[in-house]
């Protein structure tokens, strides 16, 4: 095995992270009823989509985040 290949490998899997953090960050951009702040609380606490979509709704409500807005995610997958 080569010397550089943990580097490569840790290079990867962190860019890997941004683009998933970027993809969020832009996602929420095109949803209604999420602005700025909620924009930075949801980023802050959840790395993917799909940790937002999977998360509780009380551990939302604990974040200031509506059921309803979790839903309004939901929909604009569809």
């Amino acid at each position: 095995m080569r010397t550089d290949q943990p580097n490569k490998t840790y290079a990867l899997k962190y860019n890997r992270k941004l683009r998933e953090k970027k993809l969020l960050e832009d996602f929420l951009t095109k949803i209604r009823g999420i602005g700025q702040q909620k924009r930075k609380i949801i980023y802050r606490n959840f790395e993917t989509l799909y940790d937002l979509l999977n998360a509780r709704d009380e551990e939302l409500r604990k974040l200031g985040i509506s059921p309803s807005l979790k839903q309004e995610v939901r929909k604009y997958l569809e």
